[in-house]
């Protein structure tokens, strides 16, 4: 017998996305996708069916939320950590930077390129703190010559390993 999950997708702005997964957090969920392409877009799933009232009112009361559509749907269970690979892209960071994931080959030869595998442990570079992180680093290390970069568990070691790209004369300490 196949297990069926229940999904929700909520399509609000792109600056309220992470405002409202934090809000799907509390209805016990399995998981949450997140669509690089389609930034507003969440998914999230959950065994047992989804009380939409309860979701509506929840995020209709979310300060700052000016509007969202839902939609729920029942999704067949497959192999998902091995599904979401498929979608996954190398992600562009900065003027110079690549993150490549590492069973994909990297698509922009004139980048340097940041080789991981994805997961819960390890940061992914898609996160627009780390894009932004990312884009002053470069700034700072073109203007400047540190010697030693320290990375204080910010959630990702992408932003430390493209520094020691960029320098290969820098320590890195994290």
């Amino acid at each position: 017998m196949t297990r069926v999950w229940r999904a929700l997708e909520v399509r609000a702005s792109a600056a309220a996305r992470e405002l409202v997964e934090a809000e799907l957090w509390e209805f016990d969920l399995l998981g949450l996708e997140e669509d690089p392409e389609d930034p507003g877009r969440v998914i999230a799933y959950r065994a047992e069916p989804w009380d939409r009232d309860a979701v509506e009112a929840a995020l209709a009361a979310l300060p700052g939320l000016r509007g969202f559509d839902l939609a729920t749907f029942d999704v067949a269970d497959e192999d998902w950590s091995r599904l979401w690979k498929r979608t996954w892209r190398p992600t562009p960071l900065g003027r110079r930077l690549l993150v490549v994931p590492a069973w994909l080959e990297p698509d922009d030869p004139d980048r340097l390129v940041v080789r991981i595998e994805p997961g819960r442990a390890f940061g992914t570079g898609t996160h627009e703190t780390t894009s932004l992180a990312w884009t002053l680093l470069e700034r700072h290390l073109a203007d400047h010559a540190p010697r030693l970069l320290a990375e204080v568990g910010t959630g990702t070691g992408v932003l430390v390993l493209g520094a020691l790209l960029l320098d290969p004369r820098l320590r890195g300490v994290g």
